[in-house]
């Protein structure tokens, strides 16, 4: 099935798998967690055909022979270059996500359950693109707090032992200025769901993850800097940039 705005293709994961792996690309991405099928060749066989004619159905080809655009997309998500990978946690299943921008174009997958989007993308735009998978969120309130990562690590051990009383209580003991303690105590003891963004270039990672939290009043982002964390209010235009600024520092 194709999107008609976007133009995205919608798989199973058995279909993306046996497709993937006919095209001669390797083992599928390590984010997108698909399971490998049809171990034996009797079994391989059976679920190719069933595959086959479901997505012939849909005017995507075959495993063999899969539509130039589904075959297209597969190859720039098997590509080298930058990549991202995605996990969202909430009130429902997971989703995990994976983007690619390299020689032979971008591209971005996203699979919740069973189920796997896949579509090719600017190479500019592959970031964005693969937040736009993301549930809805306002940003929080207040402004960016800046704490360093030794406090915030006590801070955490504190409210392993005494909830958000420790937690506040370290903070403060630490010096933190007050407008930031409520920053953070907003973003980490309300949270509802969030997730985090990841980014490789040539085989070098970004030394950390673009860690966001959906709590009662909106979505905060946390980037660590060194020794230092930040805490910052964020809509997904907010979102996307920091993922952009983090895919600048890996180049």
């Amino acid at each position: 099935m194709r999107d008609q705005a976007s133009g995205w293709i919608q798989l199973s994961s058995i279909e993306f798998f046996l497709v993937w792996t006919s095209l001669g690309l390797g083992d599928p991405p390590v984010p997108l967690e698909v399971t490998h099928v049809g171990r034996t060749s009797a079994s391989r066989a059976g679920m190719a055909d069933e595959a086959s004619r479901a997505l012939a159905a849909r005017d995507l080809g075959t495993v063999d022979e899969p539509a130039r655009d589904l075959a297209l997309v597969l190859r720039q998500l098997a590509g080298d270059g930058l990549t991202l990978d995605l996990r969202v946690l909430g009130s429902g299943s997971p989703l995990v996500g994976y983007a690619t921008a390299g020689e032979r174009g971008a591209a971005v997958a996203a699979r919740v359950d069973g189920e796997i989007r896949v579509g090719s993308v600017r190479a500019g735009a592959v970031a964005g693109d693969l937040l736009a998978s993301l549930p809805p969120a306002r940003a929080g309130t207040g402004r960016p707090a800046n704490i360093p990562l030794v406090e915030y690590e006590n801070a955490c051990a504190e409210a392993q032992r005494d909830g958000v009383t420790g937690f506040t209580r370290a903070l403060h003991d630490a010096g933190v200025r007050q407008e930031d303690v409520s920053v953070l105590v907003k973003a980490l003891t309300t949270r509802r769901g969030g997730g985090q963004l990841g980014a490789s270039y040539r085989g070098s990672r970004a030394p950390g993850l673009l860690t966001w939290l959906d709590g009662e009043d909106g979505r905060y982002a946390l980037r660590r800097h060194g020794v230092w964390l930040t805490v910052t209010p964020a809509d997904l235009a907010r979102l996307t940039s920091m993922a952009e600024e983090m895919v600048e520092d890996l180049r």
